[in-house]
């Protein structure tokens, strides 16, 4: 796909499979058919769009930049919203599956979290639910079948740097975030920090859950890719990669993780193969699980570590 004037940082696909959107130091947004063939140009942001994303019904794309701006766009190309603008640039954008949400991490070590209209905390009334109310803005989409975010975010604090990756789990319960300061954070869908998942010896610069959930996966600069349960716990660490490890994506079944570095080298993980490791462990916890609940000398905080360990065959 070659229409760009500079470097592209990010590619999405569409749920329906039809459309790809790209993100570019450009500017812009561009929109292709999976054939190649360009369909739509969005202009509007000032510097870098350095991340974009499909609504779960294919129809919206929310674009963030260096600009600190959030912005969603109809499938014609007319902007949908502008999202309140932030105090730093916007690193990484991602509609929730269930469409209800919308998370921004960015430069000033925060997460966002908009809701739609309807969720709201008495915001704005029900007669005012409607996009034709909005503050009238030049190429503002007032298609009536939108349903607008909230002007007011949740911030979630709690990493220390900047946030390079935020992803929501398959049911829209859980956030989580990579960022700078080397860790790997969950949260809940209200905004709660959940747990710190720490071991990498570097910047995490993606995130992402498995399809069924059960999994997390970082890459970071330590050139590593990581996958934890949801405990906190870390399975395994992938080796393999000669450089920082900047992006990584599990294949709709699961069974592939793929992840890229600073090379160009993408690799293929066996997910399969590589989860051995935590049926051995499920198996370590089955035999001494007993052990671990009932000894007097064993500390209270110890007595959970292997709650919803099982090996495969369980």
């Amino acid at each position: 796909l070659e229409n760009h004037r500079d470097a592209v940082f990010s590619v999405s696909f569409s749920p329906d499979g039809k459309t790809i959107a790209t993100g570019s130091r450009d500017s812009t947004v561009r929109l292709w058919s999976k054939d190649g063939k360009k369909i739509q140009t969005l202009q509007g942001h000032q510097a870098r769009v350095f991340s974009v994303s499909f609504s779960p019904d294919s129809q919206t794309i929310v674009s963030g930049s260096w600009d600190k701006a959030v912005k969603l766009w109809s499938f014609k190309g007319t902007e949908r919203q502008r999202l309140k603008k932030l105090r730093a640039a916007v690193r990484s954008v991602n509609f929730s599956p269930d469409g209800l949400m919308i998370a921004a991490g960015s430069d000033d070590n925060t997460i966002k979290l908009w809701s739609r209209r309807n969720l709201c905390n008495g915001e704005l009334k029900s007669a005012n639910l409607k996009p034709a109310n909005l503050k009238p803005t030049v190429g503002l989409d007032h298609n009536t079948n939108f349903l607008p975010f909230c002007l007011t975010p949740t911030i979630l604090k709690g990493h220390d740097d900047v946030i390079w990756s935020v992803s929501f789990s398959p049911d829209s319960q859980m956030l989580v975030s990579g960022s700078e300061d080397e860790t790997v954070k969950l949260w809940s869908r209200d905004g709660k920090q959940i747990r710190t998942l720490k071991g990498h010896k570097g910047k995490v610069f993606s995130v992402s859950f498995s399809p069924d959930g059960k999994i997390i996966a970082s890459a970071s600069g330590d050139k590593t890719v990581k996958l934890w349960n949801l405990k906190g716990q870390e399975i395994e660490t992938l080796i393999g990669h000669n450089d920082g490890v900047f992006s990584l994506s599990f294949s709709p079944d699961g069974k592939i993780l793929a992840s890229s570095d600073s090379s160009g080298n993408v690799i293929m993980w066996d997910m399969d193969i590589s989860l051995d490791f935590n049926d051995l462990l499920g198996r370590a916890c089955d035999w001494i699980g007993d052990y671990l609940k009932h000894n007097a000398e064993i500390d209270e905080s110890d007595r959970t570590l292997c709650d919803g360990i099982k090996p495969k065959s369980k």
